[in-house]
């Protein structure tokens, strides 16, 4: 992603790395001085990835001043991180395809063989020599892709969230089967009643998992226990997929944005609250060409080609905004954040 300038936050700040909790975004010098590449929110914490490939951490709740460096990896470089804004645990991938977990267990969401929590970050052995290049946390479970667009998933199996036919608990990297064929090459996973997507080379996406408000996007309310495809997204050339509470996003090469499922606290970006079933274009981003999305529980960011950051959904602690409100419409460009050229984003809860 490059290195930050600077790391600026908003909303409710409760780690004291930055100055204050507020409306305007603020500056975040103990972080910003670490060199970021990549930073990945939890419930409890937040994960920084530092250029030099190195790890970091900050709890919302600590009275540490000072970021505290994730040991584990020895000399390894990581070079990608993984938590879920309603989890509890995290994934980190090293520049050799090698895939550590760490934090709570509950369920086998670290893939490990057992429900057992680490401290530190603990090598997945069922996944060596698979060569994995992209991961994705949910609230209570795992994915990752290897190299050759296999989807490998693991954790709570709830409502079939992890694509294999059944509800049951993985302790360990399963493959999702049913892909056989498709080169995936992107996945998102979900919170609570959760729901899995993917986007494979061909452009394609399938989903599957609790199918409540329309989340799956193939219309009405059923779930699926195996991937299947959303038809509406076939012919838009969708590059990356997103998962929020109850709904989900997909972002298009050209760099439009669609959403679909719940609709409550304008999390659609549709300006209503109103359930949608199907992939639905957000028209506020349209012409503003978004290169990527940060989605919290129920708010985005949509980050453009120019540097600019747009935000949409719950705002009670200025997520989205410059001032508190229940929630914002559609998507609004937070202007505190104009002039600044910014990078990357991150949401959390």
């Amino acid at each position: 992603m490059g290195q930050y300038q600077e790391v600026l936050a908003w909303g409710w700040l409760a780690w004291s790395s930055c100055t204050d909790s507020g409306m305007m975004p603020q500056y975040c010098e103990a972080i910003g001085e670490l060199g970021v590449a990549q930073i990945a929110c939890a419930e409890r914490c937040l994960l920084i990835l530092t250029n030099a490939g190195k790890v970091f951490t900050v709890y919302y709740s600590s009275e540490t001043q000072c970021p505290q460096q994730v040991e584990g990896f020895g000399d390894k470089e990581v070079i990608k991180l993984a938590a879920h804004p309603d989890g509890k645990h995290f994934l980190a991938l090293t520049s050799d395809g090698d895939l550590y977990s760490w934090g709570s267990g509950v369920g086998g969401r670290l893939g490990h063989g057992n429900n057992n929590s680490k401290d530190e970050p603990t090598l997945i052995e069922a996944l060596v020599g698979k060569h994995i290049v992209h991961i994705a946390c949910g609230s209570t479970y795992s994915a990752a892709v290897s190299s050759s667009g296999e989807l490998y998933t693991w954790g709570r199996g709830n409502y079939g969230r992890l694509g294999h036919g059944c509800s049951e608990d993985h302790n360990v990297p399963t493959l999702v089967a049913d892909l056989k064929g498709h080169r995936v090459v992107d996945v998102a996973c979900g919170s609570g009643d959760a729901q899995t997507l993917v986007v494979t080379d061909a452009g394609l996406v399938f989903s599957w998992g609790d199918g409540d408000y329309g989340k799956l996007g193939r219309g009405g309310n059923d779930g699926s226990k195996t991937p299947k495809l959303i038809d509406k997204l076939q012919d838009v050339d969708v590059v990356k997929v997103y998962c929020g509470a109850q709904f989900s996003l997909a972002l298009t090469k050209t760099g439009s944005v669609y959403s679909w499922g719940k609709g409550d606290t304008h999390r659609l970006g549709h300006a209503s609250e109103e359930h949608v079933r199907f992939p639905k274009l957000i028209e506020a981003l349209q012409g503003k060409h978004v290169v990527s999305l940060a989605v919290g529980s129920v708010h985005v960011l949509a980050l453009t080609e120019e540097g600019e950051v747009y935000g949409w959904g719950r705002n009670d602690y200025a997520q989205v905004g410059e001032t508190t409100g229940s929630s914002v419409l559609e998507p609004t460009v937070i202007t505190s954040l104009q002039g600044k050229v910014i990078v990357g984003t991150a949401c959390g809860p």
